[in-house]
């Protein structure tokens, strides 16, 4: 039934909870309870996250070439779920922001096309091994990917 980011950063932010690594945990996308037993393996927490300037295709690849981005999208739009492969483009996906992505990189095109490179929690058979490319554009963006994002960064503790 998805989830909240921002408690799931304010959960991550607390002393007693820290990250843990895909590799130990993979999302599995059921409902029921989470049976993670090695809480722990790593030191590292949330120690804050901050709003992305909004609507901004420059401050967007700024803050992805620190680390990973929180973004929501319009995934309900039926070009956002047949996706296949190659940048997506399309006026037709931005009706309702309903779906929680990570934007983990971008690029250029031979074309010259700038993108966002983001990781979609619907399995390695969707897209492109599980990814897309969005086209980065100014505004609200491609899916509405622009209008909120947030980007939180980690400490290790003691």
């Amino acid at each position: 039934m998805g989830g909240d980011t921002w408690a799931a950063y304010q959960y991550w932010m607390d002393q007693e909870n820290f990250l843990i690594l895909e590799s130990d945990y993979r999302y599995k996308a059921d409902n029921g309870t989470c049976d993670y037993d090695g809480k722990g393996k790593t030191r590292v927490q949330i120690d804050t996250y901050y709003s992305v300037p909004h609507n901004s295709s420059a401050q967007l690849e700024q803050y992805l070439a620190r680390g990973p981005v929180a973004l929501y999208i319009d995934a309900a739009s039926p070009v956002f779920g047949a996706y296949k492969n190659g940048i997506l483009d399309s006026a037709d996906c931005y009706s309702e922001i309903d779906h929680g992505v990570t934007g983990v990189g971008y690029g250029v095109s031979p074309e010259g096309v700038s993108f966002i490179i983001v990781k979609n929690s619907w399995g390695n058979s969707w897209g492109e091994n599980g990814y897309i490319r969005i086209k980065n554009e100014d505004g609200w963006g491609i899916c509405g990917m622009n209008s909120s994002p947030y980007q939180p960064t980690t400490k290790e503790s003691e």
